[in-house]
């Protein structure tokens, strides 16, 4: 999500084609302009308990794509989006 050029939230895949999720969050965590910006982590496949422990050493827990319905999407987002701004 994008608000007037700022990102307010962001949805994240574990595994892309070119650069994997877990790429990504460390270059989140390096920038300071960016480090604070929630992000929702989801996945379509499973993760391996290494993968899940650097999950969690990054603050993140996993959204499975198969087993999250729209009510709990919406509820996820509203909570990171409120610790952001507390």
């Amino acid at each position: 999500l994008c608000h007037g050029g700022d990102f307010e939230l962001l949805f994240l895949d574990i595994f892309m084609p070119d650069i994997d999720g877990f790429t990504i969050l460390e270059k989140l965590t390096e920038n300071p302009s960016l480090r604070n910006i929630p992000v929702l982590v989801v996945s379509g496949g499973g993760l391996t308990n290494e993968q899940l422990s650097q999950l969690k050493d990054f603050g993140k827990r996993l959204l499975t794509k198969a087993s999250f319905k729209e009510g709990e999407l919406i509820t996820t987002i509203e909570q990171a989006l409120s610790r952001a701004v507390s």
